[in-house]
């Protein structure tokens, strides 16, 4: 007898899928706010202070990926560069989401935050070295 598939098989699948669509969806508008089509909004840290803020440079990192450019969009946003390849990565490979739920259910929640903090504060120094 064939078993029928359970909720969490079709949860399994949905969710990769959303995930592939919302990184679709940033690379389009990546290009659509590069190619001057809708104005890119002005950074207002960068604005107020003269200094980037830790996502300076995402949008043509986002663009540079679209346009398999890695190295390029590596140096222009060290983290939303990671932050698109992970996500890439757990979309398309369920050993990795596996592997990242394994980790998410075992980690205290104040370890992640430090760990995303940490790396926020390393990128943001970056890219004040690199754009100054």
């Amino acid at each position: 007898m064939i078993a029928a598939p359970t909720q969490q098989t079709g949860l399994n699948l949905r969710t990769p899928l959303i995930a592939l669509l919302g990184i679709a969806c940033a690379f389009a508008l990546a290009r659509i706010l590069l190619h001057g089509w809708i104005a890119l909004p002005v950074c207002g840290w960068h604005w107020l202070t003269g200094t980037p803020c830790p996502l300076c440079g995402g949008v043509r990192c986002l663009d540079a990926l679209s346009h398999g450019e890695i190295l390029r969009a590596l140096t222009l946003n060290p983290l939303v560069f990671f932050g698109s390849a992970s996500g890439l990565a757990w979309a398309l490979h369920p050993r990795l989401r596996h592997w990242f739920q394994t980790q998410a259910t075992n980690a205290s929640p104040g370890r992640s935050v430090r760990w995303l903090a940490s790396a926020a504060l390393i990128n943001w120094v970056y890219l004040i070295a690199v754009l100054q």
